[in-house]
């Protein structure tokens, strides 16, 4: 009885908890274009335009960091200096459209370099009138400093067929990023009739850098396998291979 007690206790505590929680809206709406900074070798500076699409007044903080992908394609994100942005903290008026000016303070190399700039809307005040929660939004504009002679290129490496399940790796061997658009696989029979067909996306992947793909067939579609055809779609390159299946690759 005693617990039976505490329990309703516990639920009005957190009933009135709850309803005593700050109002707020929806998350701010913004328009920012170009989504993408490109800066060529002669190139040093770029503008970013963001409009407010709402009509509640927004705040933003805007940072600027180095990006690279570790051993498993992982984002990774530290400070720095090689970008200069202006201004640093935005205020836009309900539909206002603001110009954010980005410069770059280093030279091209052989091999692209990339940053991010990060708009992250700042907390507003606000008058508790009931229970809904805010979502605070932050988007990340890429950045990129092309090499002084691009080039785009890369490779499915690493195919590997074992008990149904597949593993491969797309490679990025040119020195510009690329976004893996899809990957798709396709499985026929010896007669060339489709078998086993699936779809996947991806995302960047930066110059230097490889990701790592696995997927899984039931052993009836395995078996009824003859080749297996791998495609990989980017933005700048298009990939493919072919392996041909046989029954030990299906069986446990």
């Amino acid at each position: 009885m005693l617990c039976g007690v505490r329990a309703v206790l516990t639920a009005l505590v957190l009933i009135c908890a709850i309803s005593l929680l700050p109002a707020a809206g929806m998350s701010a709406d913004l328009f920012v274009n170009p989504v993408r900074l490109f800066y060529t070798p002669k190139q040093k500076t770029a503008i970013t335009k963001v409009k407010n699409n709402s009509d509640q007044k927004v705040s933003l903080q805007i940072n600027v960091y180095s990006w690279i992908q570790d051993e498993k394609a992982e984002d990774q994100y530290s400070p720095t200096q090689d970008i200069v942005l202006f201004p640093k903290i935005l205020t836009l008026q309900g539909n206002e459209e603001r110009i954010i000016r980005v410069g770059v303070k280093v030279p091209p190399g052989v091999k692209e370099k990339t940053y991010r700039i990060f708009l992250e809307e700042l907390p507003q005040p606000f008058v508790a009138e009931g229970t809904i929660l805010r979502t605070i939004l932050k988007i990340g504009v890429p950045v990129f400093i092309l090499p002084t002679k691009p080039e785009a290129a890369g490779e499915i490496e690493k195919i590997e067929l074992s008990k149904g399940n597949l593993s491969f790796v797309v490679k990025n061997k040119g020195n510009v990023h690329f976004i893996i658009q899809t990957v798709k696989l396709k499985g026929v029979d010896a007669s060339g009739a489709s078998v086993f067909q699936t779809e996947a996306t991806s995302r960047y992947l930066l110059e230097g850098r490889s990701r790592t793909f696995s997927f899984n067939f039931s052993k009836e579609d395995c078996l009824k396998m003859g080749t297996l055809t791998i495609d990989v779609t980017t933005d700048k390159i298009s990939l493919s291979k072919r392996l041909d299946v046989i029954p030990q690759m299906c069986s446990p």
